[in-house]
């Protein structure tokens, strides 16, 4: 090759030409498949679970949220919170604590983004949320470490608790420590 007009072969038949500018496009190709790898992997590296699961919420992709209880919960994130994210699947909306998400799922074809962004959507806590439906008296199924679970009214939403009143043969209060809440579905 010469140096003159950027390496084109001198003096050689078109097929040597042809040959050589293949060879150009391979080596581009080559290099701008490792610098897509690079950039997902500076992306990947950058990553955080908040920022993922906002990158969720802004594209609406459904998943399964599994709890570090064995949970699993399916549906379309629509919100993350201080301490919360809430997925929505029909008319059921179920309310996961951050700190208890295991691993996220991906339910469609769509590869899951990893966020480098750690805002969460809105400035609201699984508390604030379960208070704002208070009002309603909805049924609820609300699970806390250990792998406990209740059904029934939530009735209360204090400081640091949480009161259901259980359905069955009596009624009895379920009193949870809101530090202890994995999840709650309301239906």
């Amino acid at each position: 090759m010469n140096g003159h007009d950027g390496g084109a072969p001198q003096g050689q038949d078109s097929s040597d030409h042809a040959d050589w500018l293949r060879e150009l496009q391979r080596r581009g190709a080559v290099d701008e498949r490792r610098r897509q790898r690079w950039l997902e992997q500076q992306l990947h590296d950058q990553s955080t679970l908040l920022g993922l699961l906002v990158d969720l919420a802004d594209s609406a992709t459904a998943v399964v949220l599994e709890t570090t209880s064995g949970h699993r919960h399916g549906g379309v994130v629509a919100l993350v919170g201080i301490d919360v994210v809430v997925l929505t699947n029909g008319d059921r909306t179920t309310v996961v604590a951050l700190a208890a998400i295991g691993a996220i799922r991906s339910t469609g074809p769509r590869r899951l983004t990893s966020g480098a962004d750690g805002e969460h959507s809105a400035d609201v806590t699984m508390l604030e949320l379960l208070g704002d439906r208070l009002d309603e008296r909805p049924e609820v199924t609300i699970s806390w470490a250990g792998g406990q679970r209740a059904n029934g009214r939530l009735v209360a939403v204090g400081h640091d608790v949480v009161t259901v009143h259980a359905t069955g043969d009596e009624v009895r209060s379920v009193h949870v420590a809101a530090e202890s809440i994995v999840d709650v579905t309301i239906d």
